[in-house]
């Protein structure tokens, strides 16, 4: 596991970091919530999902929560927003660019 000290040192990407805490279920989640078509089109445009509704995006991370405190304390983290936002826009990655694979 990469810890919060190693990603604050450099030592690993913000994509490394945030997706040790991306399950299955949270790729799910997003897919359900936003769809793949549009998680790709946004990708596209910026590669970052900020086009994504804020609201809507900000309001999954209560969802994630529960998953993130106990995975994110193992490594010497908290849950925050911050941290919820960045692990659900990972997931959102992932699901993009698996299906560019397929």
């Amino acid at each position: 596991m990469i810890t919060r000290s190693d990603y604050l040192n450099k030592k690993s990407s913000h994509e490394e970091y945030y997706g040790q805490f991306v399950t299955k279920d949270i790729r799910n989640l997003v897919v359900r919530v936003f769809g793949k078509e549009q998680l790709t089109v946004e990708y596209h445009k910026n590669n970052s999902f900020n086009g994504i509704n804020l609201y809507k995006r900000d309001s999954l991370a209560p969802l994630v929560y529960p998953h993130l405190t106990r995975t994110m304390k193992s490594v010497g983290d908290y849950s925050t927003l911050c941290g919820a936002v960045c692990t659900l826009k990972e997931a959102a990655r992932q699901v993009v660019l698996e299906e560019s694979r397929v």
